[in-house]
């Protein structure tokens, strides 16, 4: 699904029909000839007569350039090929990145929705020492911002495990807006991306534009992207 791949797939295919191209460059080219003639001689036995033939041509340069520019073709082909295999080992070295960006996004989550917690409960005993007169207003405040700054953190924390779900959608190629959606509509298109999200999390990733049949998606595919949607929609 993902573009790049897409067109150096295209480009190799384009890159083959390079070579029936050069090999149809070599053949010769092919023609009929005919036509009627007349002659105003009455001397002559047949004064009308008619003529028809083959004619075939030769391009020299074509013929000694041809298994050079063929060889040309099929290195091109090759070229192709290893690009699109060098591009699929960058794609998956950005998929493995991401992944592991998010893990760490959700330890990460997890720590400080763990600090928050004891941050609250700090909170709600600073007021309640406050309220019996056992400490001063300064300390209280001063209390009261370090349950802020861990609330801070703990929003920061979840807003990058949705900026590493993203990432991991990115990587591989998975839109999170399907083909054809209503932009204009906010609810709908709300609703759309929804369903989109519920059939990834079911295992039924989008179809691939091809004749050919898409292989059966693996269960740690869909698996891996739809922990994370969940646990930050929970929280």
């Amino acid at each position: 699904m993902r573009p790049e791949l897409r067109i150096e797939a295209y480009q190799k295919k384009i890159d083959q029909q390079d070579i029936y191209k050069e090999i149809l460059k070599m053949l010769p080219g092919i023609g009929m000839i005919g036509g009627f003639n007349f002659n105003s001689n009455n001397l002559l036995y047949t004064n009308t007569w008619g003529e028809i033939g083959i004619r075939a041509t030769f391009n020299l340069m074509s013929m000694i350039q041809g298994p050079r520019a063929i060889a040309v073709a099929k290195q091109a082909v090759d070229l192709s090929e290893e690009r699109r295999v060098a591009l699929s080992v960058a794609i998956l070295s950005q998929i493995n990145l991401a992944i592991n960006e998010y893990a760490n996004s959700l330890d990460t989550y997890k720590t400080a929705k763990d600090v928050d917690r004891v941050g609250v409960q700090i909170g709600r005993v600073a007021d309640s020492v406050s309220e019996a007169g056992a400490q001063s207003e300064a300390d209280r405040i001063r209390r009261q911002l370090t349950v802020l700054t861990t609330r801070i953190a703990r929003d920061r924390a979840q807003v990058r495990v949705l900026s590493s779900l993203a990432s991991v959608y990115s990587a591989t190629g998975m839109d999170l807006v399907p083909a054809g959606a209503e932009l204009q509509d906010l609810p709908t298109l709300t609703s759309q991306v929804e369903q989109a999200i519920i059939r990834w999390q079911a295992g039924q990733l989008p179809e691939l534009p091809t004749a050919a049949p898409a292989p059966e998606p693996a269960p740690s595919t869909s698996a891996t992207p739809a922990a994370p949607l969940q646990t930050a929609k929970a929280d």
